[in-house]
């Protein structure tokens, strides 16, 4: 079988990471703004996370939402790991992690 039976023509080397941050001006202020959002993200999900632990009370809270939510996070730690791509890989890691306490507190509560 040839790659191209198996529908792989596509695949190529990935081009390696730049430098960071970038040397385009526009492109590096950005660089640094994704690595803040990769850390505000996850705390948002916070307030949840204590409204259901200190109230003890997840009345309100989708269990299946937040069960697949974690399960996509799951899919884009791999993603940032395969791509060695640090903002994606800690952002997600992050909310797996967050969104696996709100799952269960929903889950006891």
């Amino acid at each position: 079988m040839t790659n191209g039976s198996l529908g792989l023509r596509h695949i190529h080397k990935r081009k390696k990471r730049g430098d960071f941050p970038h040397k385009n001006k526009f492109k590096s202020k950005y660089d640094k703004f994704m690595l803040v959002v990769s850390v505000l993200v996850p705390l948002v999900n916070l307030p949840q996370l204590f409204k259901i632990f200190l109230n003890q009370d997840a009345s309100g809270v989708s269990l299946i939402s937040w069960f697949f939510l974690s399960i996509f996070s799951f899919f884009w730690i791999i993603y940032g790991v395969l791509h060695k791509d640090k903002p994606i890989f800690f952002m997600h890691l992050f909310l797996f992690f967050i969104q696996i306490a709100i799952t269960v507190g929903t889950f006891i509560y």
